[in-house]
């Protein structure tokens, strides 16, 4: 019998070794599972190049790019950087970007509320439990679109290449774990509408087209060539009073203009449009009973912009 009390005495201390410790382990796990709770993940697509996803019409602004560091102390280094870009389809655009052999061949990434970060209950991040992890195929590059984001986001992304770790924002960034717990960081970014440009059109139709035979209807009635404003019906009267070779650079500039052509995104284009202007800004509003004769250089100007029409004309 004492034999029996000594046993169950022993097994009774060992036991209340052991309980504190399986309380502290499982709170632990509770904490965990916490931290992770009401995690709002994005829908994410992994593309590998910007490139190969967006299109003519998607525009992207608001570019910001961070550092990739391979940790906080006197010894990190920056192996490269990350790209944050917002779309005009209201998505979010990173391209990641590594030097030399640094190649990538893992992403880890948390975008979204900066209080849901996965972190353990020390404070201490649990990359393995971000929303985004991906193996990459060794490259120097790779990119990754967010959707379902607004506003101001958090963003943390962890890069791995076959000898290190790297942190965006790494290295003066701030840290997750404000503590002493391992090296890890955060940064925002708001973002931000952006607007899709219109197409440069880098086409004309013909001075003909205009104003021969009357000419097609002018979109606003008039056009401004040299600083003065001209209807239609001036235009046309000039063009039936006087030799074609005469008034080349007027209507030719016209035509331009009529047509709504991005001219002075053509550097010689728009050097001919400014130097018939120049001119007939010197002289007296063109009329049907007035056409002075153009100097050599105007006359040239015009017929460069004679040959640009005839190989851009807009079908």
């Amino acid at each position: 019998m004492k034999h029996v009390s000594k046993l169950l005495w022993l097994f009774l201390c060992l036991f209340s070794l052991w309980l504190p410790g399986c309380q502290k382990e499982a709170r632990s796990t509770d904490e965990n599972k916490l931290s992770l709770s009401n995690l709002n993940a994005p829908s994410i697509t992994a593309v590998g190049s910007i490139g190969s996803l967006t299109e003519n019409q998607v525009a992207r602004c608001a570019a910001q790019t961070f550092s990739l560091c391979t940790g906080g102390n006197a010894n990190s280094a920056s192996i490269g950087n990350l790209k944050v870009e917002s779309g005009s389809d209201g998505k979010v655009y990173l391209t990641f970007t590594t030097t030399g052999t640094n190649y990538i061949t893992g992403i880890k990434l948390y975008a979204g509320d900066g209080t849901n970060i996965p972190v353990n209950g020390g404070g201490n991040v649990l990359t393995n439990s971000f929303p985004f992890k991906y193996t990459v195929a060794s490259s120097n590059t790779y990119a990754i679109v967010l959707s379902d984001l607004t506003g101001t986001i958090t963003l943390a992304a962890h890069v791995e290449t076959a000898n290190t770790g790297a942190w965006a924002d790494g290295c003066t960034g701030t840290r997750i774990n404000s503590g002493n717990g391992n090296w890890a960081t955060k940064f925002t970014y708001t973002i931000q509408p952006c607007v899709v440009a219109e197409p440069v059109l880098l086409c004309s139709m013909s001075q003909g087209y205009w104003f021969d035979n009357g000419g097609h209807s002018w979109p606003s009635g008039s056009v401004v060539v040299g600083g003065k404003t001209y209807t239609q019906a001036e235009g046309v009267a000039i063009w039936n009073a006087y030799s074609k070779n005469l008034i080349l650079g007027f209507t030719q500039v016209a035509a331009l203009k009529l047509s709504g052509t991005a001219y002075n995104s053509d550097a010689q284009l728009n050097q001919a449009v400014t130097t018939i202007e120049t001119w007939l800004t010197s002289q007296s509003k063109l009329t049907a009973t007035a056409v002075p004769e153009m100097p050599k250089n105007v006359s040239d100007a015009a017929g460069f912009i004679v040959d640009w029409i005839n190989t851009h004309h807009c079908n």
